[in-house]
């Protein structure tokens, strides 16, 4: 006998999408759903998976792109304006050598507030690869640099 398939969304599926367009991790939103602890994040993984949801979560971004009229192209664009504004380097700190490092001026806070509204828009593949194109230039406070490629 075949396994039916699942029709609609349960309780805790609704509640875990909820959670997650809010900004909350896979675990954690199903944590907050209900999901056991210990195997919240196999569970996050499986329903990031799962069509009813998929399907659930690309409908409420849509609706929030036609709301806001901001959508993954937009956030594209102002993330590579972001980036041309970040290329300005400031001095970081200085090496033994007396050699002045340059870095940028809290990358982080600001790449990762880009990365959420990513993350909320869909701008993200199954295998969290990112949909960029283009290079990013890493510098480590060693003052060594390293580059990506984007695909």
């Amino acid at each position: 006998m075949k396994k039916d398939r699942q029709k609609k969304l349960s309780s805790m599926q609704l509640k875990f999408i909820n959670e997650y367009m809010k900004g909350k991790t896979a675990t954690d939103a199903a944590k907050i759903a209900g999901y056991s602890a210990k195997t919240a994040a196999i569970q996050g993984s499986q329903l990031l998976k799962n069509p009813l949801v998929i399907s659930e979560l690309d409908r409420r971004r849509k609706i929030m792109e036609e709301k806001t009229g901001y959508t993954v192209q937009k956030w594209r664009e102002e993330l590579l304006e972001i980036r041309e504004t970040l290329s300005e380097k400031i001095p970081v700190y200085q090496n033994e050598d007396g050699e002045v490092i340059m870095g940028l001026k809290d990358a982080p806070s600001l790449l990762k507030a880009y990365d959420m509204l990513g993350k909320h828009l869909g701008a993200y593949s199954k295998d969290n690869e990112s949909k960029l194109e283009g290079k990013i230039e890493f510098v480590w406070d060693d003052g060594k640099k390293q580059t990506e490629k984007e695909e």
